[in-house]
């Protein structure tokens, strides 16, 4: 029988990079969602933070990388598509920010994340 508090561990490891991410332990966190995607490349809690925290280290062609990696096995998130949006900006690939945000005003119209786009649409990400 399987045991149902049973998680994977790159599950576990995912969980462990946020708490070290939150509590401002960067390369801590960054080892931990590595780690997790030593065993599962594919899982998406983990790449959509390594894009988050490249981002945040200005380590944008990373970023950009988890993303496109993330958007491989599916439609992105609202969160996704704005990270993804402030990654291009930042890299200066208006075209292409144009193009997330267009995917997430026309697929998520009333997430937070489109309402946070129409706000400010033209400006660049705050955290670069």
């Amino acid at each position: 029988l399987e045991d149902p508090f049973y998680q994977a561990p790159e599950v576990i490891l995912a969980n462990a990079g946020s708490c070290a991410r939150r509590w401002g332990e960067i390369d801590r966190a960054e080892r931990y969602l590595r780690e997790a995607l030593g065993y599962d490349p594919d899982f998406g809690e983990a790449l959509f933070s390594m894009a988050e925290l490249s981002h945040e280290q200005q380590r944008l062609l990373p970023a950009r990388g988890f993303l496109q990696r993330l958007e491989s096995l599916g439609p992105l998130s609202p969160e996704a598509l704005l990270l993804a949006v402030r990654i291009e900006r930042s890299l200066g690939n208006e075209t292409v920010a144009r193009e997330y945000a267009d995917q997430l005003l026309r697929r998520y119209p009333g997430s937070a994340e489109a309402e946070s786009l129409m706000r400010d649409p033209i400006e660049p990400d705050r955290n670069s």
